[in-house]
């Protein structure tokens, strides 16, 4: 996802919803769902909009896990054009997924 304009930092970039379910049982490879702490926010299928916010062991962008959604809030200013990135760590994968962000400060894992 990029930005169709500048934001600022702090800048409230949206909300994300979908289905609040105890579990979420992985269908494939790609998997469309934040742990929340009721259970797991999954995305109504096809995923799309802010939920395809690519991974960043830097990112530009940050999720704040509000009851039954998640915040996307920017960190830094973001230049309109730019990717919005957001850190997934810790994640589903539990380190067995190789990180491809190829910042200078990447984990290598996800």
């Amino acid at each position: 996802m990029f930005a169709c304009f500048g934001l600022d930092q702090g800048e409230n970039i949206g909300v994300i919803r979908g289905a609040l379910v105890a579990r979420h049982e992985p269908a494939g490879d790609q998997i469309y769902a934040v742990e929340l702490e009721a259970g797991c926010l999954v995305a109504q299928m096809p995923p799309s909009g802010l939920w395809l916010l690519n991974h960043s062991c830097q990112p530009n962008a940050k999720l704040e896990i509000l009851p039954r959604s998640i915040r996307v809030v920017a960190l830094r200013p973001i230049a309109a054009g730019a990717e919005i990135t957001c850190d997934y760590r810790p994640s589903y994968h539990e380190g067995q997924l190789r990180c491809r962000c190829e910042s200078p400060y990447c984990a290598g894992r996800l």
